[in-house]
């Protein structure tokens, strides 16, 4: 709707995108050590990873993109709806310290 292919069409097939290669794989790597540590409800370092980044980008698209004006309306991070889904997706994720959820029920 709002974003632009072009940027992605300038990369030929078989030409590496670095940049994002070498940050997926530094977010994978910090994943995979979360779930070493049993911080987080992820099973899977890729799935994990490719969800996480995916709920950065659609949401950090929205706002770069102003649509979500009309819910940003306050710097406030506890009235800020962004920050609001922000701490709802941590606390998806986010297992606490001697505290064990499992899993199965968010398919990860």
């Amino acid at each position: 709707m709002f974003l632009l292919d072009s940027p992605m069409n300038a990369i030929n097939v078989n030409q590496p995108w670095g940049n994002f290669q070498h940050t997926f794989r530094f977010m994978r790597n910090v994943v995979n050590e979360c779930i070493n540590e049993k911080s987080v409800v992820y099973k899977d370092p890729l799935i994990g990873s490719l969800q996480f980044w995916s709920f950065l980008h659609g949401i950090t698209s929205l706002y770069l993109k102003d649509r979500l004006v009309d819910f940003c309306g306050s710097e406030q991070q506890e009235s800020n709806p962004v920050y609001q889904v922000w701490n709802g997706y941590v606390q998806s994720i986010h297992v606490a310290a001697g505290h064990r959820r499992e899993s199965a029920n968010y398919n990860l």
